[in-house]
């Protein structure tokens, strides 16, 4: 229903793990975003997450191929299925849950830019 309402030319950023990938996304060749596309990205997912935890939502499936980008890095993350709310659970569980995304999102920019040097 909602993928109707989403202008065309956007995309998946990247496509689900894969038995060789083990737990990271698959990014088909040639198709990572540009340095300035994928800062974008990045800073929208940040600041996405930041709002969402702020508000007591965990998402609970944050990874690249949740995310719909168009090529200028403007990015919608979609997949909220498995996303609760954080006051439902013991506030040490709910903390884990927030640092699990805020790994994903930090695993989200070496996937993007690669290792920090």
């Amino acid at each position: 229903m909602v993928f109707e309402l989403i202008p065309s030319g956007y995309r998946s950023l990247a496509k689900p793990p894969s038995f060789e990938s083990c737990t990271r996304d698959v990014y088909p060749e040639g198709a990572r975003p540009s340095s300035e596309a994928a800062k974008a990205i990045l800073a929208g997912m940040h600041s996405l997450l930041s709002h969402l935890h702020g508000r007591g939502i965990c998402h609970g499936d944050f990874y690249a191929h949740n995310i719909l980008v168009d090529d200028r890095g403007h990015a919608l993350l979609g997949d909220f299925g498995a996303a609760g709310f954080l006051d439902d659970l013991p506030a040490r569980q709910a903390m884990r849950m927030i640092d699990c995304e805020n790994r994903a999102l930090a695993i989200l920019r070496e996937e993007l830019f690669g290792p920090e040097d």
